[in-house]
């Protein structure tokens, strides 16, 4: 047996057993405190507290209860941190939530100095690491983090690197597989997937909407016994007016968003698939429901906070009290007014009302908070749905190449005319992806979404990249990247909000870029395994089918080191961001499950695998079945990673 153990694998072996060994040294040897400090205080001081084992993560603590929790007497720090300061930064024009920050004095003996400690900016000294955790109601106190690890997180941290260069070498390694693989491709592979007529002849080849329909409270359907009373005078704005209405702008899901954006996502919340009765746009359907609330007992009333006074945004119905007094009349009777002009059709005077909100708006703000002409295009992406036309594109596309192809797969402006399909629906995907960015104001790595769509330029991008050689790829890639489009628009989550304080980090955009890349080269072995599976039932090409099996293995091969590097960084940002680096969330559990699978399928793992295309195939097939429940699956469960 000690014969065949193959010495290159020791490296990972090692790295394997120092991540483990860490993992235990942190779980037998870490420590960690919350200190809660209120601003001059410091953890010396009588009044202040020191709590172990403290895991209320959501709750937050208020002047007169902050010394109301047990306290450790034998907890005590070799220094001392004082709180100069405690600062919530907001998003620009509103009071969403960017980031906390804590000023501190550390003192340790004649050692003095400052620091500034937020979400993503923690404070490293003497092997301990401080961690903004939580803060007063009262925004005058801090809740700190102290975690000491002296052994585990490095011996973890060496445990990635070694495992990284450990898998470098192994792709890297003259007469390693993955070498092998490329060798065999270069002579053979390249021949292949000009799959003749007879073969495409004779081979016979959704979960929840969750996404779109908005969780918040706002937006939650209330039942009622009433009947709607249906009144005879006029209740609807003219599209005229809808038009200009759906132009204000709305304090909505923490930014400040075109009232067109807010009106479509209450429709989808609160009417079966967003279907809304005929004869209504969005905005003429929601407007109505606010402003004649007795034709529509059985709706929510919707949120109007139309009303900036500088960050803070007011609907009608809030109370007024902190408002400008010389506001609080235009903002509590507006709407009124504008329902009695709608009553009495008259448009003019409707249009003028709905200016005036417009200025209002413009002079009550904060200035350059309300950006008009990216409210715009957001209109215009909300009506033309870019993402739909893409799909249809695609498919379109896909039906043509399969007549050409079964009709004359041979020619050349066959394979050139497949190119400049993939190469425009792939310019596509990353224009709506670019588009995506510029109306959030942020990269495409978060949200399910975003991340679904760049998933579908990944497909597109290895698609184009093999069919250079093999035009056929680009067919299945077409109906792939379709596919996953589709499902982006069906689980929904188109709508846009801000990144939450813990995901403005570096850490995000190299984290999913990394994990989209690996998820898109182990799409592509799927894609693979679907054109082989029939070929082997129907005993037809088995050099095509050995070939495309070569393919195969390269791509899962970077796939599952893709993946395993993207794991590491994941768990190397929850270090940074949260003080552990593994907690066994859904996501993370399933991530592992995953890359185990995944595993299954490399190059000598499974020796039957290596002879028999099938069960390599087979396995494959399982693999994507356990990527689709870490990718999607996961958010039934919840957890920190529900929302990717």
């Amino acid at each position: 047996m000690l014969k065949t153990f193959n010495k290159n694998l020791i490296p990972l072996f090692v790295a394997i057993l120092l991540i483990v060994a860490g993992g235990l040294c942190t779980w037998f040897t870490a420590r960690s405190v919350h200190v809660h400090l209120r601003e001059g205080e410091s953890n010396t001081a009588a009044n202040s507290s020191i709590y172990e084992d403290f895991r209320d993560s959501v709750a937050k603590f208020s002047t007169e209860d902050h010394n109301s929790r047990n306290t450790s007497a034998d907890t005590k720090l070799p220094f001392s941190i004082r709180l100069d300061e405690f600062n919530v930064d907001y998003y620009e024009g509103t009071t969403t939530i960017k980031d906390y920050i804590s000023h501190v004095t550390v003192t340790d003996g004649e050692k003095v100095f400052t620091a500034r400690i937020s979400m993503n900016k923690i404070l490293k000294y003497r092997y301990y690491r401080i961690f903004q955790e939580d803060y007063d109601t009262d925004l005058d106190g801090s809740v700190l983090l102290v975690r000491y690890d002296p052994w585990g997180t490095t011996l973890v941290y060496i445990g990635f690197a070694l495992l990284l260069l450990s898998m470098i070498w192994l792709l890297l390694r003259r007469d390693g597989a993955f070498r092998r693989l490329l060798r065999a491709l270069s002579v053979a592979c390249l021949l292949m997937l000009s799959l003749p007529t007879s073969t495409l002849a004779n081979s016979g080849y959704r979960l929840q909407e969750t996404g779109d329909r908005v969780q918040n409270s706002e937006f939650k359907i209330q039942n009622s016994d009433s009947n709607n009373q249906l009144s005879t005078v006029n209740c609807q704005l003219s599209t005229e007016e809808a038009a200009a209405f759906g132009k204000l702008s709305v304090y909505y899901r923490g930014r400040i968003a075109p009232f067109d954006s807010y009106a479509r996502d209450y429709c989808k919340a609160n009417f079966p698939k967003g279907k809304i009765p005929a004869g209504y746009n969005p905005v003429q359907l929601v407007t109505e429901i606010y402003l004649f609330p007795e034709k529509w007992p059985d709706q929510v009333h919707p949120a109007m906070k139309l009303f900036p006074q500088q960050d803070h945004w007011f609907a009608p119905e809030d109370d007024l009290s902190s408002a400008d007094p010389a506001d609080t009349l235009f903002i509590a009777h507006i709407l009124d007014w504008l329902k009695l002009s709608i009553q009495e059709d008259n448009h003019p005077q409707n249009i003028q009302i709905i200016n005036s909100i417009y200025q209002f708006q413009e002079k009550r703000c904060t200035p350059g908070s309300i950006k008009r002409q990216r409210e715009l295009i957001e209109i215009a992406y909300n009506q033309y749905k870019p993402e739909s036309k893409i799909f249809l594109m695609e498919i379109i596309m896909a039906l043509v190449l399969l007549v050409l192809f079964l009709a004359v797969s041979n020619a050349k402006w066959t394979k050139t005319l497949a190119l400049i399909f993939m190469f425009v629906a792939l310019t596509f995907v990353l224009a709506d992806i670019g588009l995506r960015c510029y109306l959030s104001g942020h990269s495409p790595f978060s949200g399910l979404f975003d991340t679904l769509m760049l998933l579908s330029a990944g497909v597109l991008l290895i698609g184009l990249f093999v069919s250079r050689k093999s035009s056929f790829i680009t067919l299945p890639s077409l109906i792939a990247s379709a596919f996953i489009i589709l499902v982006a628009t069906m689980m929904g989550g188109r709508s846009f909000s801000p990144l939450m304080p813990v995901l403005i980090s570096p850490w995000l955009t190299i984290h999913v870029a990394i994990l989209m890349t690996a998820y898109s080269m182990l799409t592509f072995t799927f894609i693979l395994a679907l054109i082989s599976i029939p070929l082997i039932i129907l005993k037809r090409k088995q050099e095509l089918i050995q070939n495309i099996t070569k393919i195969s293995q390269v791509f899962c091969i970077i796939g599952v080191v893709l993946l395993a590097i993207g794991i590491m960084i994941g768990s190397a940002w929850a270090n940074i961001s949260w003080g552990q680096y593994w907690s066994w969330d859904p996501k993370e559990t399933w991530a592992l499950i995953t890359l185990i699978g995944y595993c299954a399928a490399l190059p000598g793992v499974i020796p039957a695998a290596n002879r028999h295309p099938w069960l390599y195939h087979l396995i494959i097939l399982i693999a994507f079945c356990l990527l689709i429940m870490t990718y999607l699956g996961i958010n039934l469960f919840g957890g920190m990673h529900a929302y990717s």
